[in-house]
């Protein structure tokens, strides 16, 4: 597990400096882009639950989106050129982390007004990690998150582009569409509680509706997450406690920032709802998944509270802000299967 929390502190040492100058900050950045891409990329296989699904497929079924396979064409077209690359599985896995982690860092570099806190909530809170083990979904995020530079820009057109490239590596991302118009609505509780009552209607007739995205999910998604009452339990506490604090910091926030802030604050609250209707409900644990699309406004969020808020001088907050995601960060590790031990891919260094 050390290496994980080395590589967060080597990150963090970089992009501290896109605070001081746009030349050594465009370094430092990159830098940090070609590590986190590298150190998905070299791993082994044995690193990340479905990973070996996936080499195993690459190896075997050479073709990639001609192989006649039901998987998403986008993913196979990736690995049609990882196979034109190297026939050594480092191409898809470099390939994969490439394209997940571009889409999180061109949303961190457009939008975010703290590169620093952004990545480090990009990594702690699992969004990095997450497609050490569900690749296509994890693709799927990472260019989702170009969509969000756009629905910010409320360009609905190039929105629904990149949803639509999102969904050739995972259907699931489909569910996002009406969200241009719902991320826009001003925050209130009133609304939230709404939202909350139409998500458990929902909820209830949608047991089709991930069988219909992704035949045989249920048996693969099991192992990422403990499916144990306590394990979903206290996930959906940290995240529904998270989105109290980011609630109570909105009343702080500047008016001519509001808009912004609401966007980031939704998502995080829809988030949070996702693991509220599966806990209450006892449905499966599948629609966490869907989570992965709403982790950019914790991403974005917190910049915007370091910034207009007097956290800034508060030494005990932002300890505890450390604090409580280093340990989520931690407790990630340790709960996702095959993250650790991390083992670097020993081909690499074979003739």
């Amino acid at each position: 597990m050390v290496i994980y929390f080395l590589l967060l502190a080597f990150i963090m040492m970089l992009l501290s400096t896109t605070t001081t100058s746009s030349k050594s900050g465009n370094t430092g950045f990159y830098i940090s882009i070609a590590l986190l891409v590298l150190f998905a990329g070299f791993r082994n296989i044995t690193v990340g639950t479905d990973t070996g699904n996936y080499v195993y497929y690459f190896i075997n079924r050479p073709g990639g989106m001609f192989s006649g396979s039901n998987i998403e064409k986008g993913f196979l077209l990736l690995q049609t050129i990882a196979q034109m690359i190297s026939l050594s599985y480092w191409s898809l896995l470099t390939l994969i982390a490439l394209t997940a982690v571009s889409g999180y860092a061109y949303l961190i570099r457009k939008v975010s007004v703290n590169v620093p806190i952004s990545f480090f909530v990009y990594i702690t809170l699992g969004a990095y990690l997450f497609f050490f083990n569900g690749a296509r979904q994890g693709l799927a995020a990472g260019v989702f998150a170009v969509a969000l530079v756009f629905l910010l820009k409320r360009k609905l057109m190039w929105y629904v582009i990149w949803v639509l490239i999102a969904s050739l590596f995972h259907r699931t991302v489909l569910i996002m569409l009406p969200f241009y118009f719902l991320l826009h609505f001003k925050y209130s509780t009133g609304r939230m509680i709404l939202f909350s009552f139409l998500s458990f209607i929902g909820l209830s007739f949608l047991s089709f509706f991930v069988s219909f995205f992704d035949e045989g999910v249920s048996e693969r998604y099991g192992a990422y997450i403990d499916r144990g009452a306590s394990g979903g339990f206290l996930l959906g506490l940290f995240f529904f406690v998270l989105s109290i604090t980011l609630i109570y910091f909105r009343r702080r926030i500047p008016i001519q920032v509001q808009k912004t802030y609401d966007v980031y604050l939704n998502l995080c609250v829809f988030n949070s709802l996702i693991y509220l209707v599966v806990i209450i409900m006892g449905v499966d644990v599948n629609f966490l998944r869907f989570s992965q699309y709403f982790l950019a406004g914790y991403v974005l969020i917190w910049p915007l509270i370091f910034k207009y808020t007097d956290i800034k001088t508060d030494a005990l907050f932002k300890y505890l802000f450390y604090m409580l995601h280093l340990g989520f960060y931690g407790v990630y590790l340790a709960k996702m299967s095959s993250m650790i031990p991390y083992l670097f891919n020993l081909e690499l260094f074979v003739g």
